[in-house]
């Protein structure tokens, strides 16, 4: 966060406290919550908000588009959504789309090369708000980028994957997600599996007790625990549950260590289960 006595960021030479941080929060909020609400061109910030996202090119895994909702909580919490280039370009859209008309504004993007940067694009908005969009993007990017990197308050870094739902055009049926890998991490030491699924890029803790161990290596432990893992999982509706063409991949974590890779297998259409000893036709 920038220091009210600096100069400020937006380039007028004037001292932060009397240009952009004039502002509080809950000015900053109505000004540009009433906008986003009476802006009749949402087909505007939706294309200038894509070309943000597309126009930079960098490291697509710290490449995000931010999207916040200035309309404040009745806690006080401004809602926000990071939208990255590495979703495919169609989904990405139907996120920006869906945001926007609910009113959330595109902010800026943050890009991290390899510190975290921001670029803002001031016709997003009239030029008698210019101000209060700076200032309001500054606050809350700031916010995100440390939410990013886990050195956000806990109040102030709640994040959780968008639904598959928003990734359709409002609607429209809810797109069918491409098939993709699934890894299924167990840690017999710590009794839990971790569930990261690379087609809907979000990730679950789950964890076991003693009785799923049959007492045996750390491996058949991991290869038993997993078969139940994904039986639950045959039994989840899209886009969590597997699809056609998903591979699973089961490993074993180490308290030291590379995770080992014990078993590989096809979703096709129904599991069958593992096969050979550690589901590749031996040990791995």
């Amino acid at each position: 966060m920038q220091s009210r006595n600096e100069l400020c960021g937006c380039g007028s030479a004037a001292k932060y406290k009397k240009c952009c941080g004039r502002f509080s929060l809950q000015e900053l909020s109505s000004k540009l919550s009433e906008f986003a609400a009476n802006n009749r061109r949402k087909d505007r910030l939706i294309e200038r908000g894509l070309k943000m996202l597309t126009k930079y090119t960098v490291d697509t895994t710290h490449h995000h588009l931010c999207l916040a909702n200035p309309k404040q909580d009745a806690e006080g919490s401004i809602g926000w959504t990071i939208v990255g280039r590495s979703i495919p370009a169609d989904e990405r859209e139907a996120v920006v789309t869906r945001r926007v008309l609910a009113g959330y504004l595109p902010l800026g993007c943050l890009l991290r090369n390899p510190d975290w940067s921001m670029m803002l694009d001031k016709s997003l908005v009239p030029e008698e708000l210019h101000a209060v969009y700076i200032a309001f993007a500054r606050m809350e990017m700031s916010l995100i980028a440390k939410a990013l990197d886990g050195k956000a308050e806990p109040e102030d870094s709640v994040m959780s994957p968008v639904e598959w739902s928003e990734r359709s055009y409002p609607g429209h049926p809810i797109k069918p997600r491409k098939p993709g890998t699934i890894n299924i991490d167990v840690n017999i030491e710590k009794r839990s599996v971790r569930i990261i699924s690379e087609p809907i890029g979000g990730y679950l803790d789950l964890p076991f007790d003693d009785d799923m161990l049959e007492g045996q290596s750390d491996e058949d432990d991991a290869i038993y625990v997993a078969r139940h893992v994904i039986d639950a999982l045959e039994q989840v509706p899209q886009p969590t549950g597997p699809v056609r063409g998903d591979i699973f991949e089961v490993s074993v974590i180490r308290t030291e260590g590379t995770p080992k890779l014990l078993a590989r297998i096809n979703a096709e259409g129904r599991l069958d289960g593992l096969t050979g000893e550690f589901g590749m036709g031996g040990s791995a």
